[in-house]
């Protein structure tokens, strides 16, 4: 018997809820949009991170942009009503583009494994009692300065999660049996790290914004001076203040390769200055106050736009979409893996005894509120549900 950490989540929620899903294979017959929103944004963050072990950079928010899209276009998708598409679509570029930063905050790297590969997205799978088999796909497997190395999550809830959850959370404990369970093909001594990392899924707040074509028309006025400096506004959300005064030393943790054109900026503008010079410049010498708003100001005239945007328009809004850096505690210990291991088995031996009561619970405010399989547990209804094909299991990655 094959348990992962979802497949875990669901029994221990409700044994009715897993027959349902994983035994008669059902599922709603449309996806929910926070589903969909949280795959697609995983998707742009790991491809952050395999760019990142390569050295090469990728545009997430663009990338996300297209592929939202695409999957709005083609897919039926049921939305709640407090984000519509387009929110989601606007939250969720708002996230990729700020994932680096958040990123490197906390000074990780994702691991090189033994085959020289990043270890990211990463299926693993481990044995832990007779027939009893645990899996699960590790996010990325991220490294710190000094080697400790472990699993961390990404994770995109709607509010930041109760301090503390990274030491008593049982998916990062099964993420650590797992990467423990798979140190040499890893290339790891041990398990010295465990976290996850939480891009908040807040609507983004009203405000002045430029379309397409009056972005077009902005940077087609714009001099090569101003131009960088409102590329660079746009791309980071970080206050003009900030950014013209930014040294070259410091661009690469503070702005980092966000775009394959900021990434140019960044290089061609630090082309001849010394570390502590000022990257962004104007004649050849830095900014001085209140220049770089004038000239803005004179630009949105000249492209015929009324009313003009300030740089505070480009800012990252207050309240808004939010990449936390990691939140990182150290390896399971022996104790808590045994603990977790141990109620696994409790899980299997139930699962195989065809034990699935409902799980209501005794409070008013039941989890069969929230539970896809309501109408078939309550009224015997299948309606909005549908019976999916059978899983195919991929060829794992990695040997392990």
């Amino acid at each position: 018997m094959r348990l992962s950490p979802s497949r875990i989540l669901c029994y221990e929620e409700c044994p009715r809820q897993y027959h349902y899903k994983y035994l008669a294979r059902l599922e709603r017959e449309v996806r929910s949009a926070n589903l969909v929103f949280g795959t697609t944004v995983h998707a742009s963050c790991e491809s952050i991170l395999r760019a990142q072990a390569k050295g090469e950079s990728f545009d997430a928010a663009g990338w996300f942009r297209r592929a939202w899209a695409g999957i709005t276009a083609r897919e039926e998708i049921e939305y709640t009503s407090r984000m519509g598409p387009d929110d989601l679509a606007a939250t969720g570029e708002a996230l990729c583009a700020r994932f680096l930063g958040a990123w490197r905050a906390g000074g990780l790297t994702p691991l090189i494994d033994a085959d020289g590969e990043p270890a990211v997205e990463r299926s693993l799978s481990v044995e832990i009692a007779e027939e009893i088999v645990l899996s699960g796909r590790i996010d990325v497997v991220a490294m710190n300065a000094v080697g400790d190395a472990g699993p961390l999550d990404l994770k995109t809830p709607a509010t930041e999660s109760l301090e503390g959850f990274e030491r008593v959370s049982d998916q990062l404990t099964a993420y650590d049996i797992l990467v423990d369970g798979n140190r040499e093909a890893l290339g790891l001594a041990r398990v010295g790290l465990n976290g996850f990392m939480e891009g908040i899924k807040r609507k983004v707040p009203a405000r002045r914004t430029l379309d397409a074509d009056e972005t077009r028309r902005l940077l087609e006025v714009c001099d090569a001076d101003l131009g960088d400096l409102v590329r660079a506004a746009l791309a980071t959300g970080l206050p003009v203040k900030a950014l013209v005064v930014l040294e070259v030393r410091e661009a690469p943790s503070r702005v980092g390769a966000v775009s394959a054109e900021l990434a140019g900026i960044l290089s061609r503008r630090g082309a001849g200055l010394g570390a502590d010079d000022r990257l962004f410049r104007v004649g050849g010498k830095p900014w001085t106050t209140g220049t770089p708003a004038r000239r803005l100001k004179a630009a949105c005239g000249k492209a015929g736009i009324d009313p003009p945007v300030t740089f505070a328009d480009f800012r990252t809004p207050e309240g808004g979409p939010e990449f936390r850096a990691p939140v990182l505690t150290g390896g399971r210990s022996e104790a808590e893996r045994s603990e977790f291991r141990r109620k696994v088995i409790w899980i299997a031996r139930d699962i195989a005894d065809g034990r699935f009561p409902r799980r209501s619970r005794m409070a008013h405010n039941t989890p069969c509120a929230m539970c896809d399989f309501r109408g078939l547990c309550h009224d015997g209804s299948m309606e909005g549900l549908v019976e999916r094909e059978p899983y195919q299991r991929k060829k794992q990655a990695a040997s392990i």
